[in-house]
């Protein structure tokens, strides 16, 4: 492996993990404020639900043409929220000497 699989790899394995702790959090607020029977139901639910996509799409991603899994992820991207774009992007320059650095916000 070259140090930028590395890299990458790191970097998506932590982004699961937060992704993993969210839903944590989500399904321990909503046990905590129903019942952790319905709560449950959910959870098993959705796993369900997310292994029979994953299932049906996953192996046919990989079939799709770069450009159109750009154009899809970028609309999505450019969804409104109450009339504004969804990512502010911006360019920072922390100074003089250096060069701009390309940053994005989402609004949730």
């Amino acid at each position: 492996m070259t140090s930028s699989s590395i890299a990458l790899f790191i970097s998506v394995f932590l982004a699961s993990a937060v992704e993993a702790v969210e839903a944590v959090t989500i399904v321990l607020a909503a046990g905590t404020a129903r019942d952790w029977k319905s709560t449950g139901r959910g959870v098993i639910a959705g796993l369900i639900t997310l292994a029979a996509i994953i299932g049906a799409f996953g192996p046919a991603i990989s079939h799709l043409p770069i450009s159109v899994l750009r154009v899809a992820v970028g609309g999505l991207t450019v969804i409104s929220n109450h009339g504004q774009p969804a990512i502010q992007v911006a360019y920072i320059r922390p100074d003089i000497k250096h060069t701009s650095y390309l940053a994005g916000v989402a609004i949730m």
